[in-house]
């Protein structure tokens, strides 16, 4: 044999044994930095929490290749590459659990707390008569109001819902605006024999004038009596029609045939 052709045999050796060592995806083993062994191959990377049964180089320090022995394998369990106690590079166990859900984040705000119903003073006139008896409605004279001071009084009463308030409140202390006569005992009036005296008003507070709508009858009495009810038609009749300025009456059912002032339901 030549020379030339010992020389191209041991290349060809050569060369088959790097095959071996620098298989794909493994970082090839390294002389140790101590100067003594080496740094075994390993995987240059990895599935997190999902190595696979197949046995992939760990790599670590050993006295010499053949002793490189350490390998990973194996489902929900996670390695990450660290640097071991001789400087070689290794995949090592993690704490991480695979299992684990995911992490969603910080929990959820707890629902706020429930502060309980509006304050009376919230509340419209037919709202402020639905909470009877922890509200009362109460009514200022327009045309001559402490509530809306206006440096004297016209010769007239028009009694106007002025503001909804607490019931110890409305009826324990004194106010620019009063309740209906017998509001805080209970007992509502009624507006038999109330009189109409002002475009909007009568002379019982609580009471509002009323008129036919169209297609019905002169109301009985010229003034009723506004209610929790008087805004509420459940019914699916349309509601009949009024002459401007007013609004046709309802009784929690349906409408009455009467028209009223249409800021009584007013929110």
């Amino acid at each position: 044999m030549t020379r030339r052709h010992t020389l191209t045999l041991a290349l060809l050796v050569w060369a088959a044994g790097c095959n071996l060592t620098h298989s794909a995806g493994t970082d090839a083993a390294v002389p140790g930095p101590d100067g003594g062994g080496v740094c075994c191959p390993l995987a240059a990377s990895v599935t997190p929490c999902s190595v696979g049964l197949d046995p992939l180089p760990g790599g670590g320090w050993a006295p010499s290749l053949d002793a490189c022995a350490y390998t990973i394998r194996g489902f929900d369990v996670d390695f990450a590459r660290s640097v071991d106690e001789r400087g070689c590079p290794v995949w090592r166990e993690t704490s991480r659990c695979c299992l684990c859900p995911p992490d969603a984040g910080p929990p959820p705000p707890p629902p706020p707390i429930d502060a309980g119903p509006a304050p009376c003073a919230a509340l419209s006139w037919t709202s402020c008569l639905a909470r009877a008896p922890d509200c009362v409605a109460t009514y200022h004279d327009a045309c001559c109001s402490s509530c809306e001071p206006a440096g004297g009084c016209a010769d007239c009463t028009d009694w106007q819902f002025w503001t909804c308030r607490d019931a110890r409140d409305a009826c324990d202390a004194a106010h620019c605006s009063t309740p209906a006569p017998g509001e805080c005992a209970g007992a509502r009036p009624g507006c038999e024999g109330a009189r109409v005296v002002g475009p909007r008003s009568c002379d019982i507070p609580g009471c509002v004038p009323a008129v036919a709508a169209d297609g019905f009858m002169d109301p009985v009495e010229p003034c009723v009596l506004v209610t929790r009810e008087t805004c509420q038609a459940l019914c699916f009749a349309l509601p009949p029609s009024c002459p401007d300025g007013w609004s046709a009456e309802a009784d929690g059912s349906c409408w009455t045939g009467r028209c009223i002032p249409i800021d009584v339901c007013a929110p």
